[in-house]
């Protein structure tokens, strides 16, 4: 393990989840990343803070948060087994493995046929 110095803040990983969830519910979707959430995600590989308030954070949490569940209410049970690919190496998942895994890198095990 690392310096402690080096660990990173609640900020990193509230502003990592919130981009996450943003991911995910693209690919659940069936859609392509945006050059805005590529940007954002390069941005997410830093541990420099950034000018963000914890009132700020919470309520940007909030808003992901409630952006994904009116997601979750419109997916209709029939396309929760559709296949949907995910990032660059387009990894074969289902509509729900994206809406309901809990990490957002994608594991060796998954299918890449």
């Amino acid at each position: 393990m690392g310096d402690a110095r080096e660990a990173a803040s609640i900020g990193f990983h509230v502003r990592h989840a919130i981009g996450s969830l943003d991911r995910l519910f693209t690919y659940a979707r069936g859609e392509t990343l945006s050059e805005t959430q590529l940007a954002t995600l390069a941005g997410e590989k830093t541990l420099a803070p950034r000018s963000s308030t914890p009132t700020q954070l919470a309520n940007d949490f909030s808003a992901a948060i409630k952006k994904a569940h009116a997601q979750l209410r419109a997916t209709t049970e029939a396309s929760l087994l559709e296949t949907r690919l995910v990032g660059r190496a387009e990894y074969r998942r289902t509509c729900s493995a994206c809406c309901f895994t809990p990490r957002s890198i994608p594991s060796v095990t998954w299918d890449r046929s």
